[in-house]
């Protein structure tokens, strides 16, 4: 056999093989299974609605989701401590936001008064109203040990729009928002999304994949805001 019959045999052969080697590879790539991306609680925010309570920048890399109640003594410890090096070291910064669910469980009025922040944050004053609330029943009942508020009705309609007001909400409308219950089907919602996050009380924090229960010292949510913004 002449040697150019043998290269034109071998330079078949190697075409034939190449052939194969595309067909298999596109058969194994049309059959392969395309990973799922599981949805939690703390997932970017870059799908925000205005429906959702947030703190600090919408496209900050860490969420830090909190669920609470602003007639909780504990949520309101958190916010005088924790919750304001949080503020200063990474809301501030944009490095993370949060955002805040409703937990409604200890008074009559907690509800109405986390009602309230979603009819704030529909007029643009949600982060000073939140502040302000918290601040409200720390200055004046919590700080001096007065718990028993806890199962009154103190924030009543009143309180709050003068809270919201001052916060920066326009007054009527935040008083016809808050008359309604147009924004329970939000707080619904939460407490839904809740039950998924077996949250067993307030406050509770989901950071990434891991859960802090409690006021807990800063460093515990540092920790888990640094590994996040890695």
């Amino acid at each position: 056999m002449s040697n150019t019959r043998k290269l034109t045999i071998i330079s078949i052969l190697f075409l034939l093989t190449a052939l194969c080697a595309v067909i298999l590879f596109a058969i194994q790539s049309n059959n392969q299974t395309t990973p799922t991306t599981s949805t939690s609680s703390a997932d970017s925010v870059s799908n925000l609605s205005p429906d959702k309570l947030i703190i600090g920048s919408p496209g900050a890399k860490v969420t830090i989701v909190e669920y609470a109640d602003f007639k909780c003594p504990q949520c309101g410890k958190f916010h005088q401590t924790s919750g304001q090096q949080i503020r200063q070291e990474y809301i501030d910064s944009g490095q993370a936001n949060i955002e805040f669910r409703a937990y409604p469980f200890i008074g009559p009025d907690s509800a109405r008064a986390l009602r309230g922040a979603y009819c704030a944050n529909e007029l643009g004053a949600f982060t000073d109203y939140h502040d302000d609330v918290f601040d409200y029943m720390w200055e004046n009942y919590y700080k001096n040990g007065d718990f028993k508020v806890e199962i009154e009705d103190i924030l009543t309609e009143g309180v709050l729009t003068d809270i919201a007001s001052r916060a920066g909400a326009d007054k009527a409308k935040f008083s016809s928002c808050i008359a309604t219950e147009d924004k329970n089907k939000l707080i619904d919602r939460d407490l839904e999304q809740s039950t998924k996050d077996s949250v067993e009380g307030t406050p509770t924090f989901i950071i990434g994949d891991q859960k802090i229960v409690g006021p807990l010292p800063f460093n515990n949510f540092k920790t888990l805001i640094d590994i996040n913004l890695r």
